[in-house]
């Protein structure tokens, strides 16, 4: 550790308050800032070693009176007294008013706490409504001029990763389970896939935070096999694609090609990104179990600020190590949790990246127009019959959604800026995040 890296651990301790006696015997023995989250180390009295990250909202140095954050620990395993000591930290940041709503992990992993004021403690998922999806999907039909080329399906299994920018990053961290009730949620995905049989497009996109997880996935593939769809595609950091026994039933069962998220060319850049020690060596066997079996990997990446400077080395490195393209895409900010904001970025920062490496940097990227102008070669808007239809979005009953459902599916289109806009229907709607980001000097309409 630098002198400077050394010198700054004091500093931290105090400023959150952290360096006192505490009830359990134990101490927090070292703090450091990482891209804007807190890494603490807590030595309980059992002489075991915790590490934990703190996510907080913060406004300058110091933490806003009542505002959220999240706290979890790196590691599948806690000790009791670990975890006693985790909880008079979080007991502690809270009764001095330095949080307002604390989501906190629990010894057994298995559920999740609270303590504050209630708040949502996971990711939700807005009830399916098959009676919505039935009404809009004749008026969506009859606005493509042919087949539509894709069918979308959205899972609700979480991701097993903390990635910095994710608002449900802690999923990993607690250890918890699915919230979801897998056996009902079937049902819904089935109403769908089924649904083919009269809208009949040809390639099926499995969704979600991490649709490998979802324990009816291959029964979900051979589903899609049985109504009509010769290809099926779906996404995951990859985790779960170790196993090449599971990989090979997934690919009997008829899964075309794989969508993974790849961060970095060294374990250390990869790893600062997902908040999970050794996740490019799980992704590196990821990979080539799925080339192994006969499914295709699309590797790419999300364009943070972290990233970018990398993608040269990162696409060099797929190329050499798989023999695959390398793509970056467009980081869409949850609209959830505005601090998240900050990881969207600058057009000089894109378009210094697209400089250094434009072949990673293909028009399906879905960069938005006007915010990066000159940076990106304009395509011709995408044909309606290429568009993917996704039957979820059309289930959402928006009118009926209470407050704490609207902000996870808002995308915002400020008015006199987004009117009339060509690329309206493709666009994820990130306009209004990147103003409060960066501002609107050089942006342009479309």
């Amino acid at each position: 550790m630098s002198r400077d890296a050394q010198n700054s651990v004091p500093r931290l301790l105090n400023l959150l308050g952290l360096d006192r006696d505490w009830r359990c015997r134990g101490s927090v023995d070292h703090a450091e800032e990482r891209d804007g989250r807190f890494v603490l180390l807590l030595m309980p009295r059992d002489g075991t070693a915790l590490r934990v990250w703190l996510d907080p909202n913060l406004d300058g140095n110091s933490f806003r009176a009542s505002a959220r954050f999240r706290i979890g620990y790196y590691g599948k395993e806690a000790s009791p007294a670990a975890i006693e000591m985790l909880t008079e930290v979080a007991e502690y940041l809270v009764t001095q008013d330095k949080a307002g709503v604390l989501p906190l992990p629990r010894s057994d992993e298995s559920s999740l706490g609270q303590i504050g004021k209630p708040q949502r403690a996971g990711p939700i998922k807005v009830p399916f409504s098959r009676e919505h999806l039935l009404a809009r999907l004749p008026e969506a039909l009859e606005r493509l001029p042919s087949v539509p080329n894709e069918l979308e399906i959205i899972v609700s299994n979480p991701c097993d990763m903390g990635c910095v920018f994710c608002p449900e990053g802690d999923l990993r961290m607690v250890g918890r389970a699915s919230p979801f009730d897998a056996d009902s949620e079937m049902q819904h995905l089935k109403f769908q896939i089924e649904l083919n049989d009269r809208i009949g497009a040809k390639r099926l996109r499995i969704n979600g935070n991490d649709p490998v997880r979802h324990p009816y996935l291959i029964d979900l593939i051979e589903l899609g096999r049985s109504h009509g769809f010769s290809e099926i595609c779906t996404e995951t950091p990859g985790g779960t694609l170790g196993d090449q026994n599971f990989v090979k039933r997934l690919a009997d069962a008829g899964l075309t090609l794989v969508e993974m998220v790849y961060y970095g060319h060294t374990e250390e850049l990869f790893s600062s990104i997902t908040g999970i020690p050794g996740s490019k060596a799980r992704a590196d066997r990821a990979v080539r179990n799925l080339l192994d079996a006969g499914i295709t990997p699309y590797l790419r990446g999300i364009a943070i600020e972290q990233l970018l400077p990398h993608v040269v080395d990162i696409a060099d490195s797929v190329q050499r190590d798989f023999g695959l393209p390398y793509a970056v895409t467009h980081y869409i900010p949850h609209q959830i949790d505005t601090k998240k904001h900050r990881y969207l970025v600058s057009y000089e920062q894109v378009s210094t990246a697209i400089a250094r490496a434009p072949e990673a940097f293909p028009p399906e990227s879905h960069f938005p127009r006007c915010l990066y102008p000159e940076a990106l070669q304009v395509p011709e808007l995408l044909e309606s019959d290429c568009r993917p239809l996704n039957l979820y979005a059309l289930s959402l009953p928006y009118d009926e959604l209470g407050a704490d459902w609207k902000p996870t599916l808002e995308a915002h289109y400020p008015s006199g800026v987004c009117d009339g806009c060509s690329l309206r229907e493709v666009c994820p709607g990130t306009y209004q995040a990147y103003e409060e980001m960066h501002g609107t000097v050089g942006l342009r309409r479309v």
